[in-house]
Protein backbone atom coordinates (compact mmCIF):
# COMPACT_ATOMS: atom_id res chain seq x y z
CA UNK A 1 0.00 0.00 0.00
CA UNK A 2 2.72 2.81 0.87
CA UNK A 3 4.73 2.18 -2.13
CA UNK A 4 1.71 2.72 -4.38
CA UNK A 5 1.05 5.97 -2.59
CA UNK A 6 1.65 9.02 -4.89
CA UNK A 7 4.54 10.28 -2.13
CA UNK A 8 6.18 6.98 -3.43
CA UNK A 9 7.51 8.56 -6.10
CA UNK A 10 8.34 12.13 -4.80
CA UNK A 11 12.46 12.56 -4.19
CA UNK A 12 12.83 13.72 -1.19
CA UNK A 13 16.03 14.08 1.23
CA UNK A 14 15.48 10.45 2.33
CA UNK A 15 14.97 8.56 -0.77
CA UNK A 16 18.05 10.56 -1.96
CA UNK A 17 20.12 8.92 1.00
CA UNK A 18 18.83 5.74 0.34
CA UNK A 19 19.83 5.80 -3.28
CA UNK A 20 23.50 6.04 -1.71
CA UNK A 21 23.55 3.48 0.09
CA UNK A 22 21.51 0.71 -1.73
CA UNK A 23 24.78 -0.27 -3.78
CA UNK A 24 26.70 0.01 -0.02
CA UNK A 25 24.56 -2.61 0.95
CA UNK A 26 26.67 -6.30 1.26
CA UNK A 27 28.07 -5.93 -2.29
CA UNK A 28 29.17 -8.94 -2.08
CA UNK A 29 25.69 -11.14 -1.74
CA UNK A 30 24.44 -12.01 -5.10
CA UNK A 31 21.16 -10.35 -3.84
CA UNK A 32 22.13 -7.37 -3.53
CA UNK A 33 23.94 -7.41 -6.68
CA UNK A 34 21.61 -7.92 -9.13
CA UNK A 35 18.21 -5.35 -9.73
CA UNK A 36 15.40 -7.33 -8.04
CA UNK A 37 17.27 -7.50 -4.31
CA UNK A 38 18.39 -4.06 -4.45
CA UNK A 39 14.28 -2.90 -5.97
CA UNK A 40 13.09 -4.79 -3.46
CA UNK A 41 15.51 -3.05 -0.54
CA UNK A 42 14.75 0.32 -2.43
CA UNK A 43 11.06 -0.11 -1.35
CA UNK A 44 11.34 -1.19 2.04
CA UNK A 45 13.32 1.47 2.77
CA UNK A 46 10.93 4.49 1.01
CA UNK A 47 7.99 2.72 2.25
CA UNK A 48 9.76 2.79 6.20
CA UNK A 49 10.03 6.12 5.76
CA UNK A 50 7.14 7.23 4.88
CA UNK A 51 5.68 5.23 7.35
CA UNK A 52 7.79 6.42 10.35
CA UNK A 53 8.60 10.02 9.38
CA UNK A 54 9.66 10.35 12.86
CA UNK A 55 12.83 8.26 12.02
CA UNK A 56 12.61 8.52 8.35
CA UNK A 57 16.10 7.26 7.37
CA UNK A 58 19.04 6.80 9.03
CA UNK A 59 22.63 5.09 8.37
CA UNK A 60 22.87 1.60 8.92
CA UNK A 61 18.78 1.11 8.18
CA UNK A 62 19.86 -0.02 4.85
CA UNK A 63 21.83 -2.76 6.50
CA UNK A 64 19.21 -4.05 9.00
CA UNK A 65 16.63 -3.94 6.27
CA UNK A 66 18.58 -6.60 4.20
CA UNK A 67 19.46 -8.63 6.71
CA UNK A 68 15.88 -9.22 7.10
CA UNK A 69 15.23 -9.37 3.27
CA UNK A 70 17.73 -12.52 3.12
CA UNK A 71 15.39 -14.25 4.96
CA UNK A 72 11.74 -12.85 4.49
CA UNK A 73 10.12 -11.64 2.11
CA UNK A 74 9.48 -8.14 1.58
CA UNK A 75 6.22 -7.74 2.57
CA UNK A 76 7.42 -9.23 6.21
CA UNK A 77 11.17 -7.76 6.46
CA UNK A 78 8.94 -4.77 6.65
CA UNK A 79 6.62 -5.31 9.40
CA UNK A 80 10.02 -6.76 11.66
CA UNK A 81 11.80 -3.51 10.45
CA UNK A 82 8.78 -1.45 12.20
CA UNK A 83 8.66 -3.82 15.10
CA UNK A 84 12.03 -3.51 15.53
CA UNK A 85 12.70 0.29 15.66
Amino acid sequence: ELVSCPSFKERTVATGEIEKDLLRTFPGHRMFREEEGISALRRILVAYSLHNTEVGYCQSLNLLAALLLLFLDEVEAFWVLDAVL
